[in-house]
């Protein structure tokens, strides 16, 4: 019995889709801003301003890198733009359409407001 198998059901529970692949680290991007650990994961969101003196020879090069670093990171400035973005979509995809009351003679007009016949609530805000 020959029976054909999706691809991802061929190669087992290891496999990783390239687009899951590719997508994953904008995924653990967006997740770091909304958990506010951007500033946690130190290099991978802000570079170095001096990675030159890290390679130094001399530790105390080294150590004043290391510690022009911190400073760096301590007075860098996180805005969160995820967090109102995800808040303004929520808020989107929950909104419910208005309800229109009107007279029983303006009743047609609900729908069909204009002459290409679109309903009243398009044109309310």
């Amino acid at each position: 019995m020959n029976i054909l198998l999706p691809v991802a059901a061929r190669l087992g529970v290891e496999y990783e889709h390239p687009e899951h692949r590719r997508m994953n680290k904008v995924w653990r991007a967006v997740r770091d801003c909304l958990l506010k650990r951007v500033k946690e994961q130190g290099l991978v969101y802000l570079p170095h301003p001096t990675p030159e003196y890290l390679k130094s020879s001399d530790p105390k090069i080294r150590q004043a890198a290391e510690r022009r670093y911190v400073s760096y990171n301590k007075r860098a400035v996180h805005v969160p733009m995820c967090r109102r973005t995800r808040s303004g979509l929520i808020g989107q995809v929950n909104q419910r359409p208005p309800l229109v009351k009107l007279p029983e003679q303006l009743e047609l007009y609900k729908r069909q407001m204009s002459i290409r016949g679109s309903a009243c609530t398009v044109w309310l805000p």
